[in-house]
C-alpha cells in the first residue's frame, strides 16, 4: 500500500510496554507526564551495563537502532548497557529474545543473543537481485520473514523471504507490486506484508493473497499485531495507526489511532506494544530528534513521555532478555 511523501526505504519503528526512566541523575518517576531521557555517555554506558548486568534486574531490552548502530536499554528501568554494529531493520524472537538483522558484506541474516551480547549464527542470503526490508519472527514456529523487492526479466517484485529453523529457505512474490517494505506476523502464524500492496501469507500457504481495501484505504509503514488487530502505519505528515480485520482477500478498517500535532521525521512509523505506543518525532522547528510516548490505543496531541537527544536513532524494538549475560 502506498501513502503519499513515503519513500521506498523509510526506517521501522518497533516499541516498548511502559516507560522509560532517565539515565543517569535524578530523573522523574517513570511514566510521568513531561519526563524526560536522554542517552548517557560511553563511561558511563559501560558503568551502568556492569550494575545492570549483575543485578539481573531486567526482564525486556530496549533496541534503538540507526546511522550510530544499535543501543540497549533495559525496559523498564532505562539504563543503558551496551552498544554493537547492526543495521537500520532489526526484529527480535518473541521466545528466545534473540536479535536478527541482514548484514552485508557478506549478505547474510546474523542472530545474537539478547541484548547483543554475542552472535550465535548466521544464515547466507542473496548477494544480487534483492533490496531488503524489515523483518518478523513467528512466534509459533521461529521463522523469520523478510520483506524485500526482488530483480524480474520485467524489472522487480515485491517478495518475502522466509528462513525456518531446519535451514530452509523460501520466496514468495507478487508481481503485480514492486516491493514490500515490512512485515508481521498475527497470533496464528498468518504474515502480512506492507509495500506498494498489502499481501497475507497464510499460515501453511503456498502462495501469497492480494487485501483489497474499499473507499481508496492506502497505507505503508509498520505491520504489527496489537493483541486483537493487525495494524498499519498510514498519512505520511501526521502518524496515524489503523487497526484492521481480514476476510478472505478483503480488508476492513475497524478504528485508528491519531498521533500529531508535529511533523513525523520518517513518514507515520510507529510501533505498538500493550498499551503504549511509541514513535520518533521533531518538534516544529527543533532538529532534535525524539523518542515520543504515548497511551495506545487513545493517542493524541503530545507525548505524555520523551527521549531526548537521539540524532542518529530512527527506529526502535524490544525483546525479552533471555539468557543473555
Amino acid at each position: 500500500m502506498r501513502i503519499s511523501g513515503f519513500g521506498r526505504h523509510a526506517l521501522t519503528c518497533c516499541v516498548a510496554a511502559a516507560m522509560l526512566a532517565g539515565c543517569g541523575g535524578s530523573q522523574p518517576p517513570i511514566g510521568a507526564p513531561g519526563a524526560l531521557a536522554t542517552m548517557p555517555k560511553a563511561g558511563e554506558l559501560r558503568a551502568q551495563g556492569r550494575t545492570h548486568r549483575a543485578s539481573g534486574s531486567s526482564s525486556l531490552y530496549l533496541y534503538l537502532t540507526g546511522s550510530g548502530g544499535v543501543k540497549v536499554l533495559t525496559y523498564p528501568e532505562g539504563i543503558a548497557i551496551r552498544s554493537f554494529e547492526g543495521s537500520e531493520f532489526i526484529c527480535t524472537d518473541p521466545n528466545s529474545g534473540n536479535v536478527y538483522f541482514v548484514q552485508e558484506d557478506p549478505m547474510e541474516l546474523v542472530e545474537y543473543t539478547p541484548g547483543g551480547a554475542s552472535r550465535v549464527g548466521g544464515r547466507g542470503l542473496p548477494e544480487e537481485g534483492y533490496i531488503w526490508g524489515g523483518c518478523a519472527v513467528d512466534r509459533i514456529t521461529g521463522t523469520v520473514a523478510i520483506a524485500a523487492d526482488k530483480k524480474n526479466n520485467h524489472g522487480q517484485e515485491a517478495a518475502v523471504l522466509l528462513l525456518d529453523r531446519s535451514g530452509r529457505t523460501r520466496v514468495y512474490t507478487d508481481p503485480d507490486a514492486d516491493y514490500f517494505s515490512f512485515c508481521g506476523y498475527d497470533d496464528k502464524g498468518n504474515l502480512f506484508l506492507d509495500g506498494l500492496a498489502f499481501d497475507e501469507l497464510r499460515r501453511r500457504g503456498h502462495s501469497l493473497t492480494r487485501i483489497n481495501f474499499k473507499d481508496g484505504f492506502v497505507a505503508e509503514g509498520t505491520v504489527q499485531w496489537d493483541g486483537t488487530y493487525i495494524t498499519l502505519d498510514g498519512d505520511g505528515r501526521f502518524p496515524v495507526i489503523y487497526r484492521i480485520t481480514v476476510s478472505g482477500s478483503s480488508g476492513t478498517v475497524v478504528g485508528k489511532t491519531k498521533l500529531g500535532v508535529f511533523k513525523h521525521p520518517n513518514g507515520g512509523l510507529t510501533w505498538i506494544e500493550g498499551n503504549v505506543v511509541m514513535a520518533p518525532w521533531n518538534r516544529s522547528g527543533h532538529r532534535d530528534r525524539q523518542l515520543g510516548f504515548w497511551s495506545y490505543p487513545e493517542g493524541g496531541r503530545e507525548p505524555y513521555r520523551t527521549i531526548r537527544h537521539l540524532q542518529y536513532v530512527n527506529n526502535v524494538t524490544t525483546g525479552i532478555t533471555g539468557t543473555a549475560p
